[in-house]
């Protein structure tokens, strides 16, 4: 393998690593953003209910 070839190959993984490594953080950002709007929601229904019941029966 030539030096060419050799520096075009190299230049080629380190683009993979980080097209790689910018997947991982993409991923791990919208995991993080899934689990807040799940628990914003679990939240808002906790809220609810309890607005519910400290409302007491409807008359």
């Amino acid at each position: 393998m030539d030096a060419t070839t050799s520096a075009a190959m190299r230049l080629a993984e380190h683009r993979f690593a980080d097209l790689e490594r910018e997947n991982r953080r993409r991923v791990a950002h919208a995991e993080r953003r899934a689990a807040v709007v799940e628990l914003e929601r679990r939240a808002t229904t906790r809220n609810s209910a309890t607005d519910l019941a400290l409302a007491g029966p409807s008359s």
